[in-house]
């Protein structure tokens, strides 16, 4: 077994101080954090290859009008752009480990991808992992 923490970090934008979150929403297929039931802390799963699906939190987003708009298409409903963004984080989890996952936006003002950050909680150490932005239109027909 190992475990993986969703961080939670400030971020200073034109000297208010807003939270920037990495929310954990499933670990492989198991569905673990969620808008209604809350998001974790942290989970314990299997070691191994693994796929985490983390939500970006960014408390600027509602209150500098960067809501999502709605695009009706010949019967279809597309959201362009959700600030809620869902990524796929895929990588090698060792037995006994604590990793922490955590995002680092270098422009708040900017919509431009955030950089994932994984961490083994003890050493501090960097992980290689392979992330993945998920398409806002698949996470909405869940």
């Amino acid at each position: 077994m190992f475990e993986i923490k969703g961080e939670k970090d400030k971020v200073n934008i034109q000297g208010k101080s807003y939270l920037e979150a990495a929310l954990l929403v499933k670990v492989d297929s198991q569905t673990v954090g969620s808008f209604y039931k809350g998001w974790p802390k942290a989970v314990k799963v299997k070691a191994g290859e693994r796929i985490v699906e983390i939500r970006h939190y960014k408390g600027w987003d509602a209150t500098l009008n960067n809501k999502p708009t709605v695009e009706l298409q010949t019967g279809a409903c597309k959201i362009i752009p959700d600030y809620h963004k869902h990524y796929l984080v895929k990588f090698q989890a060792d037995k006994e480990k604590k990793y922490k996952i955590a995002f680092k936006t270098k422009d708040p003002q900017k919509d431009t991808a955030p950089e994932v950050l994984l961490t083994e909680e003890g050493s501090g150490k960097q992980i290689k992992c392979k992330v993945e932005l998920i398409d806002q239109n698949s996470i909405t027909q869940r």
